[in-house]
């Protein structure tokens, strides 16, 4: 990436150019992770919420859950099992949501390829920061 952006900078704009890109790829890396982390968070909420609307104390499914560890849905414990379990599953499906984000944003930038110009033939290429 650092040779592309760099390509057709002379060597007497190299240190501003070096500056540039620097703050640039900074900015992006800061909005992209705050993007991602605000993303974990929401899913992470909307998954809770889903996941958490099957569990009653009339599912058979729950009670047979909580039957091997001896514990009941109305005590404590039990609950705080179930809390546990629903939250592990709703953020793996969080970060799984924020990783197929990033493959989708991946592969939308794919026709950036295609307005890149080609390097001048013969240039050497300069010494990057």
């Amino acid at each position: 990436m650092s040779t592309l952006a760099f390509q057709n900078i002379g060597p007497d704009k190299q240190d501003e150019a070096s500056g540039i890109y620097g703050v640039t790829r900074s900015l992006g890396s800061s909005i992209g992770i705050a993007i991602i982390g605000w993303q974990v968070a929401a899913r992470t909420q909307v998954h809770w919420a889903t996941l958490s609307a099957g569990i009653t104390p009339f599912n058979p499914n729950v009670l047979s859950w909580l039957a091997p560890l001896g514990l009941d849905v109305n005590s404590q414990m039990g609950a705080a099992q179930l809390s546990g379990q629903v939250m592990a599953q709703a953020s793996m499906l969080a970060f799984q949501d924020a990783f197929t984000l990033t493959g989708w944003a991946a592969f939308l930038m794919l026709p950036v390829i295609l307005i890149m110009q080609r390097p001048r033939a013969g240039a050497a290429s300069a010494p990057v920061h």
